[in-house]
């Protein structure tokens, strides 16, 4: 029952190390589980951008939302910052009740070390 949409602004996926892809493959599935289990959200929205050095990956839900202040830190949300923290990178989480969740992963990269 949730609309998934999805736009993806990929230079060269051969530039993407493996072990990017994969942490990417991992937070998006954490937080679609966390969608499907807590937002009773209806759409989604995922973009992925490839920059020379980074790979910017959003996922953006019209759910319940909550407030960051309040809420305990799940299983979930701590994954998806380790996750993030393994690769240096930057996590932006942007949530207010009654107008959904915005999760934003910037993850940086060596192009080189790809080739």
């Amino acid at each position: 029952g949730i609309s998934v949409t999805h736009t993806l602004n990929i230079i060269n996926e051969k530039l993407l190390p493996a072990e990017v892809k994969t942490c990417l493959y991992r937070i998006l599935q954490e937080q679609l589980s966390n969608i499907c289990k807590h937002s009773k959200a209806k759409n989604v929205q995922v973009t992925l951008i490839q920059a020379s050095s980074s790979v910017i990956l959003k996922i953006k839900d019209d759910g319940v939302g909550f407030n960051n202040r309040e809420i305990k830190e799940g299983i979930g949300l701590a994954n998806i910052k380790k996750r993030v923290a393994c690769f240096s990178g930057r996590l932006n989480l942007v949530a207010s009740p009654g107008k959904g969740c915005h999760v934003e992963v910037e993850l940086p990269y060596n192009s080189t070390a790809a080739q």
